[in-house]
């Protein structure tokens, strides 16, 4: 993104600096987010903006005005992702209760929930061709979607905690999704397999500790996160 085209976001408001000389997004209450900015996502055609807060509200911005066209409950408390379909004709919505919600950009209409995961929904995307999503949660897991029929193709599981991040190379082929176990899986679409998995390397990488004696549960489970192993 240029240097005229930077977007701030504070606990307060959303921003678009410079986009026009003295333009920019209205942080006061009865047109702003009242509490924390937790995603964004322009509209493919760049003429809108959507943003989702903590406070179960998700927004529709006008870019040249910096006027928030409207306003609506996106979930039952934290909205913690929102994506727009390919052909700006959809806004899909994930949070708190652990639901993915599909509404149409023009009237506001929730035309589809998917439910699947078991805990919040942290990040969604839309597919090239706009016919499936793909969603990632604090339950660990990856869900595929169907857009048109609501079904789940697929779940994707190899993550040890909270999967915050996701991203789709250009041919649709390969997912990435980042997590709080400090890992990157590579997916391939296709097959639900995880190619690769990329991790830092960890300061007991390869440690036996099976005949380790006196470390407590609590113990055995730091020294596996940080790369040590219990042989059975």
């Amino acid at each position: 993104m240029s240097d005229n085209k930077c977007i701030s976001v504070d606990n307060q408001q959303l921003g678009l600096n410079t986009l026009q000389p003295g333009i920019k997004f209205d942080g006061r209450k009865r047109q702003g987010h009242p509490g924390s900015v937790l995603a964004i996502a322009w509209s493919p055609d760049g003429k809108t903006l959507f943003s989702s807060g903590y406070e179960k509200i998700a927004k529709r911005w006008d870019i040249e005005t910096g006027t928030c066209l409207y306003s609506w409950e996106a979930d039952s408390n934290r909205v913690w992702a929102v994506a727009v379909s390919p052909d700006t004709q959809y806004v899909a919505t994930g949070g708190d209760d652990s639901l993915v919600r599909l509404w149409d950009i023009h009237t506001g209409v929730c035309l589809r929930t998917f439910s699947g995961h078991t805990s919040q929904v942290l990040s969604i995307l839309f597919t090239a061709n706009g016919d499936r999503m793909i969603s990632s949660s604090s339950d660990r897991n990856i869900k595929i979607w169907n857009v048109v029929t609501g079904d789940c193709l697929a779940t994707l599981q190899n993550h040890l905690n909270w999967v915050w991040s996701l991203n789709l190379s250009h041919d649709a082929q390969t997912l990435l999704s980042g997590s709080w176990d400090e890992t990157i899986n590579c997916w391939d679409i296709t097959t639900g397999q995880c190619r690769q998995t990329f991790r830092p390397v960890r300061p007991y990488e390869g440690m036996i500790i099976t005949e380790v004696m006196g470390l407590t549960e609590a113990e055995v489970g730091t020294l596996k996160a940080l790369g040590a192993l219990k042989v059975n």
